[in-house]
């Protein structure tokens, strides 16, 4: 996953948002606030999303002709996220961190073979990276380097499963 978002400088104070709502309790919104000069660029972005998913099946393997219409139970979804970033621009070297942190919550349905279903997994994540980047004549060096952390959680009747995972990556390149 790269967060590779370009940062534009010059911009001074600038706020977006949005919200959208579709079928089966589908809503969402975003905010975004961000400031910029010369030397600095920076963002911070929030994320908000949650969905019923109530809608109607065909449980194609009911017994019988026709198939019984069903209505999709245990689906939920919320969800949260922030993105930060920030830029500096110190003569030829620019220098980026960024992190982006996300929270669920899923419920998750029965399969058909089962009438209902209480299962749900909690899950969380953060990722972050710092980007140095260095134009000298007519080279441009750059080191990345990334720290990912990660958490899951598996709950139903018989099992409550809690996994993590952690990993980075660092990258170096250079450009003639």
């Amino acid at each position: 996953i790269y967060l590779n978002t370009q940062s534009k400088f010059n911009k001074q104070w600038q706020f977006s948002g949005s919200i959208h709502g579709s079928s089966f309790e589908n809503w969402g919104q975003e905010l975004k606030l961000s400031y910029s000069n010369q030397w600095y660029a920076g963002s911070i972005r929030t994320q908000y999303r949650s969905a019923t998913n109530n809608y109607p099946f065909k449980d194609i393997n009911a017994f019988g002709n026709p198939k019984p219409i069903k209505l999709q139970s245990n689906s939920q979804l919320r969800q949260v996220s922030i993105l930060q970033e920030h830029t500096f621009k110190l003569k030829q070297h620019q220098i980026s961190v960024k992190n982006w942190y996300q929270n669920s919550f899923r419920q998750l349905p029965p399969t058909l073979l089962q009438d209902s279903s209480k299962d749900h997994q909690k899950d969380a994540a953060l990722r972050s990276i710092v980007h140095w980047k260095w134009l000298f004549k007519k080279h441009v060096f750059q080191a990345k380097t990334a720290l990912f952390l990660a958490s899951l959680q598996f709950i139903n009747d018989a099992i409550n499963s809690d996994s993590r995972h952690l990993s980075s990556i660092n990258e170096w390149n250079h450009k003639w």
